[in-house]
């Protein structure tokens, strides 16, 4: 009898796999999934530079010619902005003497009838002077605050135009879409993997590494996680374990610290295409298993994915 139900149970254990236990039960499940993470470890960022905040790409004649030609204008338009700022950084300073000027004569002529105190004429001087000293402050912070209103327009546009493009790299437009592209592919994976669990839901927990960061401020100058993926293991220490076991905790120590740099990698563009997601805590956590699947699709060496994986998990 005991034999016959422990037949029972492997047959169920088979029947109803860990999938399938999803299915069973019915309802909604919720998952979650790091974005932040597998984002910053998607195949794609190896190709991206911290330091440009841009991915590398290879460019035909013609795409070349028209990043030289929007260069060109671009610094035509850097010159006709820094000159109009310089005109009303000038407007701004003579509006500012105009007006010490106008007061300096308005409390000129009022502290020359001050002997007059008490006397009508005293209190109608007093009346004049506020009255011309308020109309002076008025005229002035008007004129003065539209100069500046449209310095701060001229200094946004100078600001994103303030770098000249490389025809090596993406342009501001192209990055913020490749990251886009690469959001809407782990998304896709990430609805495959939940499929295949009954999973109805998947949130996004990773923006809160991104909140939590304390890197913000801080530059990588090159792709420590393109390093793992150049670095080939030597080969005359395929037999040597410790070597071995070595090279994969190197693998995960950068990891850790790619992602621990995250948000300085990722930059104004990178974390605007995150925070456009959903915010989420909780769930059944998906992140290993999508970038497995991810590195699948991709053909990443088994064992670099794994190592990577592990760092992740650190």
């Amino acid at each position: 009898m005991k034999i016959k139900i422990l037949l029972i149970c492997l047959c169920l254990l088979t029947i109803f796999t860990p999938s399938s236990l999803f299915a069973q039960r019915g309802g909604i499940y919720i998952g979650k999934l790091d974005l932040y993470a597998v984002t910053l470890l998607h195949p794609s960022m190896i190709w991206y530079s911290p330091e440009k905040k841009a991915f590398k790409v290879s460019r035909d004649a013609v795409s070349k010619h028209k990043i030289a030609t929007e260069n060109k204008e671009n610094s035509e338009e850097r010159r006709k902005l820094e000159a109009k700022m310089k005109s009303l950084k000038a407007r701004i300073k003579e509006e500012e003497e105009r007006y010490n000027k106008a007061v300096q004569t308005y409390t000129h002529k009022y502290m020359d009838s001050i002997d007059e105190v008490g006397t009508a004429t005293a209190e109608l001087n007093r009346v004049k002077f506020k009255k011309y000293t308020e109309e002076a402050s008025v005229n002035y912070h008007v004129k003065v605050n539209s100069y500046y209103g449209e310095y701060t327009l001229c200094e946004d546009k100078l600001s994103k135009l303030s770098s000249t493009l490389d025809d090596n790299y993406t342009s501001p437009e192209e990055t913020e879409k490749r990251f886009i592209e690469i959001i809407n592919e782990v998304k896709a994976y990430a609805k495959r993997v939940a499929d295949s669990k009954g999973i109805t839901i998947v949130l996004n927990s990773g923006y809160k590494r991104l909140l939590s960061n304390n890197n913000r401020n801080s530059v990588l100058h090159e792709n420590s996680f393109s390093n793992i993926f150049s670095t080939a293991f030597p080969t005359n220490l395929l037999n040597d374990e410790a070597a071995i076991r070595g090279y994969y905790l190197g693998i995960e120590s950068t990891v850790e610290n790619w992602l621990d740099n995250g948000s300085s990698l990722f930059g104004d563009i990178g974390a605007k295409a995150l925070f456009n997601e959903e915010i989420i805590v909780g769930g059944v956590d998906l992140t290993a298993d999508v970038l497995s699947s991810l590195y699948r699709n991709y053909k990443i060496d088994s064992n670099i994915s794994n190592a990577i994986i592990k760092g992740l998990k650190k």
